[in-house]
């Protein structure tokens, strides 16, 4: 889909608009969204999704996420995309709630995205739609390993963001945890 996104400033202020076709080929910074979905509280077990064949980045790795839309809130973009993504456009459920981490600078080839990226906590069925065709929970700790040594498995979101999570959430030492 060749959405119509906000153009954004450095400050995250919206300063035009543009396809998103438009803001990948020109490189114009723009807004996106994924979320870390753990299993439980323990944040030791990750999701990722593999995606289908015909869609961007295929065959490999992913985290669910997507682009802000024009107008919508960081918010209504990751609700939109899980519920796509993960619930294979079912409700999602009320108990689901999204923890904001952190908003981080993605520039990759063709892509400059203000990107947030949220938490959240669920164990319950998770589906999968035309673009995903596997969703697995992986220990984070060997996520961090096969990332590193099979980077092309993973596309640049999960490797970027991934150690994003690393070196602001979980790092202490080279050991994995949680600063609550």
């Amino acid at each position: 889909m060749d959405e119509l996104l906000d153009v954004v400033n450095e400050n995250d202020k919206a300063i035009g608009k543009a396809r998103y076709s438009e803001c990948h080929k020109k490189g114009l910074l723009h807004r996106g969204v994924h979320v870390l979905f753990f299993k439980d509280r323990d944040y030791q077990e990750i999701l990722i999704q593999k995606r289908s064949l015909d869609v961007t980045y295929p065959g490999k790795f992913t985290f669910p996420g997507g682009h802000v839309r024009k107008g919508q809130s960081y918010l209504e973009a990751i609700e939109m995309e899980v519920q796509e993504e993960v619930f294979n456009n079912k409700k999602i459920p009320d108990s689901l709630k999204f923890e904001p981490l952190f908003k981080v600078r993605k520039i990759e080839p063709k892509c400059d995205a203000l990107v947030q990226v949220y938490r959240a906590v669920y164990s319950g069925r998770i589906f999968h739609n035309h673009e995903v065709v596997l969703n697995r929970w992986v220990n984070i700790e060997t996520l961090v390993f096969d990332v590193k040594n099979n980077p092309d498995d993973y596309d640049y979101t999960v490797r970027f963001l991934l150690g994003e999570y690393v070196k602001r959430i979980v790092k202490n030492g080279g050991k994995l945890f949680i600063d609550s």
